[in-house]
């Protein structure tokens, strides 16, 4: 297990080095918006189970995804005109929103036909997820029932050498994970409240809201 920290002069070596982890079927911790997460690619399933494993998590509950780009989505997902008219208006961001799968994929990431996805703003995430030109698992670095690590220490210190590739981005925002919406029979369903400022999509959407 490797940490290294982003630095100017090693930004595309480090990326390049967390994108071939993934493409050989290795996991990462790497930083995002809210906190860091682990990461592995989405169509994986032994990667996928790593991660469960070392996490100690149920096996109910799915892996949140992060895409690089729409195409990326596009390819994964359907979505309904309102959906669209959220990810216009609010991504990248730290808004996950359930969206109906497009294709077949392991039950880590999906959960009666839906995958949870978001377009982050963190550029390190974004990054690899183009890298690998694929989604990546945006699943928090913790272990199950303790807090989501903040910074690398953190991380190294629930997993150790349990993970390939630790990326140091110093820490993050914390707080508060991602908002995770969906669109259900033309309303907004809040699966959970997180860092997205839910005010901004109530004055452009104007449609009824009730929460989980």
């Amino acid at each position: 297990m490797t940490i290294v920290s982003v630095e100017r002069d090693n930004y595309e070596d480090l990326i390049n080095q967390a994108c071939a982890i993934l493409n050989q079927g290795g996991i990462i911790i790497y930083p995002t918006e809210t906190f860091y997460g682990i990461g592995a690619k989405y169509d994986s399933k032994e990667a996928l189970q790593r991660v469960l494993k070392i996490k100690n998590r149920p096996n109910e509950k799915t892996f949140p995804l992060i895409i690089g780009d729409r195409e990326q989505l596009d390819k994964i997902a359907e979505c309904s005109p309102i959906e669209r008219l959220i990810i216009d208006k609010c991504w990248p961001g730290a808004l996950t929103i359930l969206l109906r799968s497009k294709i077949s994929l392991p039950s880590l990431i999906q959960w009666e036909g839906r995958i949870a996805v978001r377009l982050s703003s963190s550029v390190i995430a974004r990054d690899i997820s183009t890298g690998v030109q694929c989604p990546i698992t945006a699943t928090s670095a913790n272990l199950s029932s303790m807090p989501p690590a903040q910074d690398a220490k953190e991380a190294y210190s629930y997993f150790q050498e349990a993970v390939d590739l630790i990326i140091d981005n110093g820490r993050t925002p914390g707080g508060l994970p991602s908002t995770i919406i969906a669109v259900h029979q033309g309303m907004i369903e809040v699966v959970r409240r997180g860092a997205f400022d839910l005010q901004s999509l109530y004055s452009f959407l104007q449609l009824p809201v009730y929460y989980r």
